[in-house]
């Protein structure tokens, strides 16, 4: 099969367990990898699933655990595509073509090709197909002409402003992507860490999809912190989102300083699924360091 040629199916069992390899499959699979660059299941307790439905991973610890990885693989597969009708969540960004210029910026920061140009009408398009919900394009966009059916900026703003209600002292405002900071906070509540309560956890998309005026916000709504929980470099489930935001981020750093704010109140950490230790571990610190402990 050549390379510009497309093959319809409906599924996909990968039994990859080369770094480099993977790396070369994931622009075309769109699976999510972990800290070393192999492809990541969604839930290590269920063993062949993948954030995708209809992908499957079929790697274990030898031939004979991939064997069985692979039937259990085949088996799940089967049990969708026997059925008559799937509904599946398309998490789309969606475009106000009354704002919209046509910059093509969006285009630039899809990752995934789920944005174009309508030349004849002049305003961004969304494949909704490709479209994975991330957000980076939401935030990336100069007009504000995209918002994330899911993750709408009204509710992340009104989040942070009833968030923001709450009496705690320090206070902060966890943001935390799907990919990494969120299950991770969950993995720490499974293994019976703690953080103190005045730690209020927002989950997003991405990390891609925090805005910079999100944080403006928070901290003007009474939060003492702003910690943002990303997936690990190179590991970003939707590939770039990390990368947009440390860009945004360094740069955001001045107008924080402009504004008399500290710029060590706004904390970035890494986090993969599984390090529940560590996400626990980061935020106690940071809650130490605003306490000046």
């Amino acid at each position: 099969m050549s390379d510009d040629e497309i093959l319809k199916v409906g599924g996909i069992i990968v039994c990859v367990r080369d770094a480099e390899l993977t790396s070369k499959l994931r622009p075309i699979l769109h699976i999510d990898v972990d800290s070393e660059g192999y492809f990541r299941l969604k839930n290590p307790a269920v063993v062949v699933e993948t954030r995708d439905p209809g992908k499957y991973l079929a790697v274990g610890d030898d031939v004979r655990s991939d064997i069985l990885a692979a039937d259990s693989a085949v088996l799940s597969l089967t049990s969708i595509l026997d059925k008559n009708e799937i509904n599946h969540i398309i998490e789309v960004s969606e475009v106000d073509e009354d704002v919209c210029g046509g910059c093509g910026t969006c285009v630039k920061t899809c990752m995934f090709h789920a944005t174009s140009i309508d030349v004849a009408r002049n305003v961004s398009v969304t494949d909704a197909a490709r479209c994975v919900g991330c957000g980076n394009c939401v935030v990336a966009c100069p007009t504000g002409a995209r918002y994330l059916v899911r993750y709408p900026n009204s509710h992340l703003v009104d989040a942070i402003k009833i968030l923001g209600r709450f009496e705690a002292s320090p206070k902060v405002l966890a943001m935390l992507c799907d990919g990494g900071g969120y299950p991770a906070a969950d993995r720490a509540g499974l293994m019976g860490l703690t953080y103190p309560t005045g730690v209020l956890p927002l989950r997003v998309s991405c990390a891609g999809r925090v805005d910079t005026q999100f944080i403006l916000y928070a901290f003007k709504v009474g939060f003492d912190g702003v910690f943002i929980g990303e997936c690990p470099e190179g590991a970003c489930q939707n590939i770039v989102g990390n990368t947009d935001l440390a860009r945004r981020a360094n740069l955001f750093r001045s107008v924080l300083r402009s504004r008399a704010i500290d710029t060590d109140r706004l904390r970035i950490e890494e986090i993969s699924p599984l390090e529940g230790d560590l996400f626990a571990e980061a935020i106690n610190e940071f809650v130490d360091e605003l306490r000046g402990d």
